[in-house]
């Protein structure tokens, strides 16, 4: 097997990975009640103060979570069609735009619903890095 097709399916799995953490992060922020904003910034040590903290601007924490999952997205696609070019030579660029529009939102979707019914307050404490050096 082609050593740059491995890297290049490597990292549209971690492309994906990042891509399900930014929906989990949404999630998780903006499924949280203030009461549990407020316990998070009593009890929740400096996850949780930083958490609370990036709750006080909503739409800039938003905003830095849906930039980052579009340049995901974006690299997704890129290294998805060179894949598919790859395997489907001249369909390639149809294969690619045909998974991605397939895929995509369903995992999101899915994502979504297992971050929403699983601990919103630790998950929100364990997305807080990334998000407070970005936003």
């Amino acid at each position: 097997m082609d050593p740059w097709l491995l890297f290049r399916l490597l990292l549209l799995f971690i492309l994906l990975l990042m891509s399900a953490f930014f929906s989990a992060a949404e999630v998780a922020f903006f499924s949280l009640s203030r009461l549990q904003v407020e316990s998070l910034r009593e009890h929740g040590g400096k996850a949780g103060r930083v958490v609370a903290a990036l709750l006080e601007r909503p739409r800039r924490l938003l905003v830095t979570i849906y930039t980052g999952n579009e340049l995901v997205n974006v690299a997704i696609a890129a290294v998805s069609t060179i894949v598919a070019l790859h395997f489907f030579r001249q369909s390639g660029v149809a294969v690619a735009v045909g998974a991605s529009t397939l895929v995509l939102p369903r995992t999101r979707l899915v994502i979504q619903v297992i971050a929403a019914c699983n601990g919103k307050m630790r998950r929100a404490k364990n997305c807080n890095g990334p998000a407070a050096i970005s936003a």
